[in-house]
């Protein structure tokens, strides 16, 4: 996925109900964040964050797909966005195949369909590739780091898919 012209990764996760984006990629994108004080965020353990700001309507592109997407600033650490439920509901219906790796929904008269590859145990990321119109087809990896930081979101119940990205 793209932000801007810069390449990033996502974590989909239907159990945040908002957009963020890592400070530090908001940086490297050149995504203007602007302050809205009094913004915190509550995360997996109980902790509160708090958020410099918010970008609104910036335009993300996943898989040969654009997106306009309200993002709220945030020190993500291991991911440069989280897409939440905030975006996920613009999608309208959404087919979620876990065992398959795939994703599917329509956009106008065009069905989307997402689908991952090397069905390595775990959840893990996923690396958008080539140029796409329907569909993208991600190379899943697994990283340690990645799969202790994503034990701490699972034990919440909610479903999670990361995606990252290589360039376009």
């Amino acid at each position: 996925m793209r932000v801007s012209d810069a390449v990033a990764v996502a974590l989909l996760d239907s159990g945040s109900s908002h957009n963020y984006i890592d400070v530090q990629m908001a940086q490297q994108a050149g995504v203007r964040v602007t302050a809205h004080t009094g913004l915190s965020v509550a995360v997996a353990n109980g902790d509160r964050i708090v958020s410099p700001g918010r970008a609104l309507a910036q335009n993300v592109r996943i898989g040969g797909e654009a997106f306009d997407i309200d993002l709220y600033a945030l020190p993500l650490g291991e991911y440069d966005m989280v897409l939440g439920v905030q975006w996920l509901g613009t999608l309208g219906p959404i087919l979620w195949d876990f065992a398959k790796h795939t994703m599917a929904f329509k956009r106008g008269a065009k069905r989307v369909l997402w689908r991952g590859i090397d069905t390595t145990p775990g959840l893990s990321a996923a690396a958008l590739s080539g140029p796409v119109t329907t569909s993208w087809t991600p190379s899943w990896r697994s990283s340690r780091a990645c799969s202790q930081s994503l034990r701490g979101f699972l034990r919440v119940g909610t479903s999670r898919t990361a995606f990252a990205s290589s360039p376009e």
